[in-house]
């Protein structure tokens, strides 16, 4: 891999990599990306030993505008609460919706889902 060696490859390098190394042989692989970085281009151009070639882009689909910027704090906030087992009622799921943008940028992720925020008088015991 040029350009890579001893360096830690892109997630999306090893995505691209998974894919080829589980749908085929393909032993010469080109990034474009890494001849030109300004140039927009696919991930790979792969060949296999018989000559037959196949590219791929890897690209993010996202189901609204700012999806992926979203979805990081709710991740960092909801975990915590997901993990929390006293905030399990027995019998009961419990769903919680929050609108898209609810967590505004400037909150402090660590202090969210501790006690802080979610003092033990709110919580329901089993």
């Amino acid at each position: 891999m040029s350009g890579y060696q001893g360096l830690v490859m892109r997630r999306d390098r090893r995505l691209v990599n998974m894919f080829l190394s589980k749908y085929g042989d393909y032993a010469t692989r080109d990034y474009p990306e890494d001849r030109d970085r300004n140039k927009r281009a696919v991930e790979v151009i792969a060949e296999d030993q018989n000559g037959n070639s196949v590219a791929i882009e890897h690209t993010l689909i996202q189901p609204f505008i700012g999806e992926r910027d979203d979805a990081q704090p709710f991740s960092k906030i909801l975990e915590p609460l997901d993990q929390d087992n006293s905030l399990a009622v027995p019998g009961y799921l419990i769903t919680i919706s929050l609108p898209v943008g609810a967590i505004p940028r400037g909150v402090n992720w660590k202090e969210v889902g501790t006690e802080r925020v979610v003092p033990k008088a709110k919580r329901l015991s089993a």
